[in-house]
């Protein structure tokens, strides 16, 4: 049985141990975690595009199987 002896000094730095291991623990958890980006789908598009802001619009093809696409002009 492994046993460990944990003597430490005062209380202050048994809490500055615990706060050094929860930093560590917090930034290798937040430099693990996916980026994501916005999901931006042009119901009714055929292709993909960038808009002048640089983003990218999916078409909706590959979320919706069934419809009829149709030009509809804009209102005023």
């Amino acid at each position: 049985m492994l046993r460990f002896n944990l003597d430490f000094q005062s209380k202050q730095e048994f809490a500055m141990i615990k706060v050094v291991l929860f930093a560590i623990f917090f930034a290798q958890k937040a430099s693990s975690q996916d980026t994501w980006d916005w999901l931006r789908i042009d119901c009714g598009s055929d292709t993909s595009y960038k808009d002048a802001n640089g983003d990218t619009w999916n078409s909706d093809d590959d979320y919706v199987r069934t419809g009829d696409n149709k030009q509809v002009a804009p209102s005023n």
